[in-house]
């Protein structure tokens, strides 16, 4: 392409472009990170042993429980007479519409040929996590991959700010989906060389603690991702338009390009994001990585504020712990009272310290340590609770104060301290 192209110069003419202003530069084509290989047992046994052909069942391509991002996930289609399994990267957990579901690419959900259903919901899609051999129940529904959302696109084409799609849980107990977390590896390639695949080996993850919408040139990233695992790079172009489909009348805007960050087929849906150091293990998610440029060494992604664009409100990060004590404010009869502790956002075990402070007293005196406190009243003292609760990664208290008085108390006329 050049600038003699028609094409070229009437796009140039409709903008008042002039021509000398122009330089273009021809790039590779992004080539979208799936694979698909013709259903047989030797492909998943292939992905199940290691280099010394060991069964190893720590590998990203296992059965994972709870799921999270950067494991391996499946589906069959059938295309000219053959049935094919195309595999991609669990991308993440979410909430959506108050529904439990999972985000990967919108490629990865073809039931056909390569594009022909590309931005579709098809139900008769099955997703088996990691694949039908492990978990031969569908396991995924996809619920929502828009056609086209994006109004100002060139003639015959339809455009989306994301590759992206959201697939539905099915048959799968609550308990067994890990919101908020990536799967964490023994090691990082850095500059286009391949990650470690092999899971730690103290269900260690990382934690995503906010969805990034700021993406800025030579940002440090990663991705999980089940061909060459956990590799890191840095962002190198910024929202660009992408034509990543062979051909077709769909274009992705404003994706993005990170330098270094190695991936090959296999990787799509590979949750993409930036690694807090400080604490250690703490992640931003900052999208999904679609696309693989080789000879550029760049790994190509949709941001997580496209996603949201495409598909809607994603709450895929782990919101920090809160609590607030239930019961009574005003006591008018001596007796025993029961206060109980409301959690939100829990995301682990939780521990609970009940402590009261009386009328009068400088200090806390420590209660009990479940999830209710009984406190008996006998004697007209106001007091006041507190509540302090915790998980692995956060803590929170509150305070509850009740007046005291056996003659009575009320809103209008409340016991005073």
């Amino acid at each position: 392409m050049n600038k003699e192209d028609d094409r070229i110069q009437k796009f140039l003419r409709e903008f008042d472009i002039p021509l000398e202003a122009v330089e273009i530069i021809e790039t590779e084509i992004t080539l979208p990170a799936y694979f698909d290989e013709i259903l047989k047992v030797n492909y998943v046994e292939k992905l199940r042993t290691n280099n010394n052909n060991e069964v190893s069942s720590t590998q990203l391509s296992d059965l994972i429980r709870p799921t999270i991002g950067g494991m391996l996930m499946q589906n069959k289609r059938v295309y000219s007479g053959s049935t094919y399994v195309r595999n991609c990267t669990f991308g993440f957990n979410a909430k959506w519409n108050g529904q439990n579901v999972f985000i990967t690419n919108s490629h990865c959900t073809e039931n056909a040929s390569p594009v022909s259903q590309l931005w579709e919901e098809d139900a008769n899609l099955s997703f088996h996590l990691p694949h039908q051999f492990d978990s031969p129940t569908n396991q995924g529904l996809e619920v929502l991959d828009p056609y086209g959302t994006v109004s100002n696109c060139p003639n015959n084409h339809k455009c989306r700010k994301s590759d992206a799609a959201v697939i539905q849980f099915l048959n799968i107990n609550s308990s067994d989906i890990g919101m908020a977390k990536i799967a964490k590896t023994t090691s990082r390639g850095n500059n286009w060389t391949d990650g470690s695949s092999t899971l730690l080996t103290n269900n260690s993850e990382f934690r995503i603690i906010d969805q990034d919408k700021t993406i800025l040139i030579n940002m440090p990233l990663n991705k999980v991702g089940v061909a060459t695992g956990w590799t890191h790079g840095y962002v190198s172009n910024t929202c660009v338009t992408d034509y990543i489909f062979f051909g077709s009348n769909k274009d992705l805007k404003c994706s993005y390009y990170v330098s270094g960050m190695k991936a090959s087929f296999g990787d799509s849906g590979s949750p993409v994001f930036y690694e807090h150091t400080t604490p250690s293990g703490d992640a931003q998610l900052v999208g999904i990585l679609y696309g693989v440029r080789s000879s550029e060494q760049k790994a190509a992604f949709s941001p997580i504020f496209g996603i949201e664009s495409d598909l809607g409100v994603l709450e895929a990060s782990d919101l920090p712990i809160s609590v607030s004590i239930n019961g009574s404010s005003l006591i008018d009869s001596p007796g025993n009272y029961i206060w109980n502790a409301s959690v939100n956002n829990q995301n682990a075990a939780v521990s609970y310290q009940w402590q009261i402070k009386w009328s009068g007293s400088s200090s806390y005196s420590n209660l009990g340590s479940n999830s209710s406190q009984t406190v008996n009243v006998s004697n007209e003292i106001n007091f006041i609770l507190k509540l302090i609760v915790s998980d692995a990664y956060d803590s929170d208290d509150d305070i509850h104060s009740v007046s005291v008085n056996f003659e009575g108390c009320s809103p209008s006329n409340p016991c005073g301290f």
